[in-house]
Parts: structure tokens; sequence; C-alpha cells
């Protein structure tokens, strides 16, 4: 699949072509995105797949942005690295103000313990360690799932398909 490449350009909600504050209220204008030469590269060598290739992009505070395009070419990749939930291989990210991710589908991430799921948007808020173990502890003691705090999902998943191919 292609990567993302090159300039990518906002379009403003007030219709003068990525400008302006459209009309929104301060409390929803205070950000701004900022990406200079932002490259994603995922492994290394001759096997390694390149994500995003050189995007640049400037969005003001009150504008509006589609990312389109084909499944696999890096639009959540970009969006990851504008959450801060990754790192670019090379270039440089400026965003201020508060970022959220919501996610297409119900989403956690495999490779993380269960905890560290929970605790995702607590760090991303700021949170201390041990705030953010408490909080998480309680959450699983009001779903009776208090022995799965350190499970590994990925480990679990992976296992999950191994009975079922064992036992087809």
């Amino acid at each position: 699949m292609t990567p993302l490449t090159g300039e990518l350009a906002p379009v403003s909600l007030n219709g003068k072509g990525g400008s302006g504050a459209a009309g929104l209220p301060s409390s929803v204008t205070g950000g701004r995105v900022h990406l200079d030469a932002v490259t994603k590269r995922y492994g290394r060598g001759s096997g390694s797949v390149l994500a995003l290739d050189g995007i640049n992009l400037d969005v003001q505070p009150g504008e509006f942005v589609c990312l389109v395009g084909a499944s696999g070419c890096g639009k959540s990749t970009l969006l990851n690295i504008v959450a801060d939930l990754d790192a670019p291989t090379t270039g440089t990210t400026e965003v201020t103000g508060k970022t959220g991710v919501m996610f297409q589908e119900a989403a956690l991430f495999p490779w993380l313990t269960v905890s560290g799921n929970i605790e995702l948007a607590q760090q991303l808020a700021g949170a201390g360690k041990a705030e953010r173990r408490r909080r998480a502890e309680h959450l699983l003691e009001v779903v009776h799932l208090e022995g799965i705090y350190d499970l590994t999902l990925l480990n679990e998943v992976l296992a999950e398909r191994g009975e079922e191919e064992i036992s087809s």
C-alpha cells in the first residue's frame, strides 16, 4: 500500500480554506497541530514498512480535518502520532491543547496488560502511577475481574487461537 506523503491541507469550518476558528466557542478552538516532514517506518532493513513519508500539516484552532485514504495507507498511524500514542521515525510534531482518541470499534491494545489498557487514558491525562493503579484495580473489582490485572491480552488471544486450532 502506498504511504501518505507530502502536504496535507486542512479545510476550515468557516469555508475560508483553512483559516479561522469557524465561529466555534473559544473552549474548543485552543489547540493546534503542526507536523514537519514526519516519516514513520515500522521495522528495519529491507523488510521495513514505510507508513508515512514526509508529512507536513498545519491545523489551526477551529479547523476541521478529515483523513481519507485506502485501508493501510497510514491514516491511523498519523492520528496515533498526533495523539502521542506513537512517535515519528523522523520529523517533528507540535500539538498544543488536548487531544483525544475515539476508535471506530471497541479496541484494546493486545500488547498491553489489562491494567495497561485501563490506565492508558489516565496516563495521557497526566495521572500519576499510583493513582492509575488504584483506579484500575477499583474498576476491575467493580466488574468482578480482580485477578487479571497483569494479564497480557496478546498472550490470551494467542492461547485461545491455539486452543481453537487444537480442538478443530
